[in-house]
């Protein structure tokens, strides 16, 4: 996980998830931090869900975790990165786990951004990877179908302050 920004970053911290990945066993995190632009703040959070190769609850204890991390804080919030939301039922259960936090997701359509090869053997049809909101709005969001880094396809937005 990483936050890069041309912003001030003033703190810093992360949310460990309660479930490992399960073949290194390596703890799942969520990374934060506090990034000002002049005179305003706003916490950007990344986030690496476990894959489907841990069940479906123990990854939305993720999501949940990270929700009740993130409730006490108030101000602009970004909250991005990679879900493994591997089905339209858990695309649907993330948004609403979210917009519980006042948080909005930035749309690019419903394409998925897994890599088109493993992707499509596997018959899986959702977009693995996510950008919500709250307190700054995307004008403009996509994915970079030209990468081939990774097995996801980058997600982007422009935001702009509410």
């Amino acid at each position: 996980n990483a936050i890069l920004t041309r912003g001030h970053p003033v703190a810093q911290g992360f949310v460990p998830l309660p479930t490992t990945g399960p073949f290194a066993g390596t703890q799942r995190l969520a990374v934060w931090a506090d990034v000002e632009f002049g005179a305003r703040r706003l916490r950007v959070v990344n986030l690496h869900a476990s894959t489907m190769m841990v069940p479906a609850e123990q990854r939305r204890g993720q999501i949940r975790r990270l929700a009740a991390a993130l409730a006490p804080f108030e101000g602009a919030l970004l909250v991005g990165g990679d879900f493994n939301t591997v089905s339209g039922h858990e695309v649907r259960l993330l948004a609403r786990e979210l917009r519980r936090l006042d948080l909005r997701e930035a749309r690019y359509g419903d394409q998925d951004t897994g890599h088109p090869g493993w992707w499509r053997w596997a018959g899986l049809s959702a977009p693995l990877d996510h950008l919500f909101s709250r307190g700054v709005t995307a004008g403009s969001a996509g994915v970079a179908d030209g990468a081939k880094a990774s097995d996801h396809i980058p997600v982007w937005a422009v935001l702009g302050w509410e």
